[in-house]
């Protein structure tokens, strides 16, 4: 893959330009406000695909800017964000020559260790398929974290993957061979792999290294991500009364950086991680598959009621009401005088296991 993006990168600059001009914060809000799909039109402003003329004209007049300024940069619009646009290019450049990179390298090792496509390594040494494609494309740059995780899955030392200082961990005949194997890059897995006979090896993989390896790149990703605080729903409602008894928080999660954001729609300084109470029967929201213990991750300082987005509502003892806003603004305006909005739903993660001695 020699582009890393399929769409127009300055077009999904001024998409984005356009959609912080309207006063949408995140690319989920404006989606769910507009009816439209949240993970394709990410996906249009990320320049992951393509959009269309017709596709165009409805983000346009959504956005109340220029068609001719959104799809040909014709006219005036918004401020297009330059770091965004130099991120992009950075980006774009790396991705031309992956092969010279910790992207080739990184391809070079996974096949050097029997695995026939990205497909195949993903499901057995625990790595999303797209992530290990974006590293092994050169489309995300590669952590440390990264690197060590596939450092110890393809048998091969993390620093060379990361900057190609030899050693490299591989066996001599392979390491006198990675000239040729390096230009293989962008070659089909079918005509690539017949130069890797003889060389490959079986690398055993021990499953407590099996770890899920983030696509972010590290200038935007710290040690932990983004810190998010879980709180049961007695503890959430003392604290959004501003009472300080009781209103602890429980546990504490971590988000890769831009993730709340990005992909849930949440902002990271007013997120938080709500525990559904075990005796939570709320059947309306079955939907959401919400289930007992399960958990919601709620931005509390989302104050703006979209229509068709689900709401928490909390009581002083503790119970959970899941509210969704209805297209004429009635239902979750609906608060009984002791509840308290908790916030918008953004994401809802399946149900802790308990210890294996409660099993």
């Amino acid at each position: 893959m020699k582009e890393p993006y399929k769409g127009d990168t300055e077009r999904a600059n001024r998409l984005h330009a356009a959609r912080k001009a309207a006063g949408f914060k995140s690319s989920r809000e404006a989606a769910v406000r507009f009816g439209w799909h949240p993970g394709t039109y990410r996906a249009h402003e990320i320049a992951a695909r393509h959009f269309d003329v017709e596709t165009g004209r409805i983000y346009a007049d959504a956005f109340g800017v220029a068609r001719s300024w959104l799809m040909d940069g014709r006219g005036r619009g918004p401020s297009i964000d330059p770091v965004r646009a130099a991120r992009f290019e950075i980006r774009k450049s790396a991705a031309t020559q992956p092969s010279q990179d910790a992207a080739g390298r990184l391809r070079v090792a996974r096949r050097l260790a029997g695995y026939r496509s990205v497909m195949d390594a993903s499901a057995k040494v625990g790595v999303k398929r797209s992530t290990l494609s974006a590293h092994e494309n050169g489309q995300n740059d590669l952590s440390r974290e990264g690197a060590l995780h596939y450092g110890n899955v393809f048998g091969v030392d993390p620093e060379w993957l990361l900057s190609g200082r030899m050693p490299s961990g591989l066996p001599v005949a392979a390491e006198a061979a990675l000239t040729t194997l390096l230009s293989l890059h962008d070659e089909p897995e079918s005509r690539a792999l017949l130069h890797f006979r003889g060389l490959q090896r079986e690398v055993p993989v021990s499953p407590q290294w099996i770890e899920p390896v983030t696509s972010a790149p590290p200038a935007k990703l710290g040690p932990r991500g983004d810190r998010v605080s879980e709180y049961t729903s007695l503890a959430l409602f003392r604290k959004l009364r501003g009472t300080k008894p009781g209103s602890a928080a429980s546990g504490e999660w971590s988000f890769p950086q831009d993730y709340l954001v990005e992909m849930l729609g949440c902002q990271p300084a007013t997120a938080v991680v709500l525990i559904v109470p075990s005796r939570w029967r709320d059947l309306p929201a079955d939907r959401l598959h919400i289930r007992p213990g399960s958990r919601l991750v709620l931005d509390t300082g989302s104050t703006h009621l979209l229509p068709g987005a689900y709401y928490v509502a909390l009581r002083p003892g503790g119970e959970l009401r899941v509210l969704r806003e209805s297209k004429n603004g009635n239902d979750a305006s609906r608060l009984e005088p002791d509840e308290k909005l908790a916030g918008l739903v953004c994401g809802v993660l399946g149900a802790a296991l308990p210890p294996r001695h409660q099993r």
